[in-house]
């Protein structure tokens, strides 16, 4: 039924492209610290990732003078701090020499490295990412005592071995009367 809808309001079928950066990575301290310039190249990044060629990513200025970058410095300045902020690993080194001379790889952390024949990666793929997104956040030391309501403030609230507030009015609602 979508191809006869599609023939009725006369639309064609377009398939559209879209860049992924998963919500928990924005909650992240190591991309909320990012400057504007690392953000943006991170995009550009992400834009260049089609779902098989994590690994294959390149920051060459001559592709990203098309994408209106305007200086190599600022790029040199972006890449190394998503690098250090662990939000891209380089799977192959450049290098500049005239024969054989070849551009720096890249892959985005949070995507498993692809398998990128022929491109003569320094890093082999991976079934998993480096960036685990899910335990990443979960590694926040979580409070031992709540502080409760405004007219609670000061009061310890313990936990139980779940690690649920445990609440003294309940205790006396939950005993089995015989």
């Amino acid at each position: 039924m979508t191809g006869s809808r599609e023939k009725s309001k006369s639309r064609k079928a377009e398939k559209v492209s879209f860049c992924g950066i998963p919500r928990r990575l924005l909650e992240l301290p190591a991309y909320q610290q990012l400057s504007g310039t690392a953000v943006k190249l991170l995009v550009d990044l992400a834009g260049q990732y089609k779902g098989s060629n994590n690994g294959d990513l390149t920051v060459a200025f001559s592709e990203l003078s098309k994408r209106g970058w305007q200086s190599k410095q600022t790029v040199t300045r972006a890449k190394r701090e998503l690098e250090e902020a662990g939000l891209i690993i380089c799977t192959r080194q450049g290098r500049f020499a005239s024969p054989g001379a070849r551009c720096a790889l890249y892959a985005l952390a949070w995507c498993p490295i692809d398998e990128c024949s022929g491109k003569g990666l320094d890093v082999g793929s991976t079934v998993t990412p480096s960036l685990k997104l899910s335990l990443e956040l979960s590694k926040k030391p979580s409070p031992q005592h709540g502080p409760g309501s405004v007219h609670k403030r000061g009061r310890q609230r313990q936990k139980d071995n779940r690690g649920r507030f445990v609440s003294v009015h309940k205790q006396d609602r939950l005993r089995v009367i015989s």
